[in-house]
């Protein structure tokens, strides 16, 4: 839970500050700011993904592609997400998803690990992981 919560505080703060940059008249200023790396969203305006693995635990990512090696690149980082209760709503502003993608990612996540219930998944996960 404390995972979700620094995840959900750090959206906050860059959004806030996307916001402030947005409002920053000076051009010098401006191209100080993408210079200097204060840009933490990707092309597709979603939160880069470096920034947010910096909140879960070392190696997440590795492990869970190590137990469950058909997923994708993206179907992994859905599963840190969901294994620390991050929101669908804070997914899909980090993801490229909508929320209702996120459904359908869920259903190929439970084809491919063959586990049925999401609660399951989750317990699953969680046990097999430590």
């Amino acid at each position: 839970m404390i995972y979700a919560r620094m995840i959900d505080e750090y959206i906050w703060l860059i959004k806030r500050f996307n916001q402030l940059k947005l409002n920053v008249k000076d051009e010098r200023l401006k191209e100080y700011l993408d210079f200097y790396g204060f840009n933490f969203v990707d092309e597709k305006g979603k939160i880069k993904w470096e920034l947010i693995r910096n909140f879960l635990p070392t190696e997440l990512e590795k492990r869970i592609k190590d137990k469950y090696g058909k997923l994708s690149e993206k179907e992994i980082r859905l599963c840190c997400l969901l294994l620390f209760d991050v929101p669908l709503k804070n997914i899909s502003i980090i993801l490229p998803y909508k929320e209702k993608s996120i459904y359908t990612l869920l259903c190929r996540i439970k084809e491919k690990t063959g586990i049925n219930d999401i609660t399951e998944m989750y317990g699953e996960m969680i046990l097999k992981l430590h």
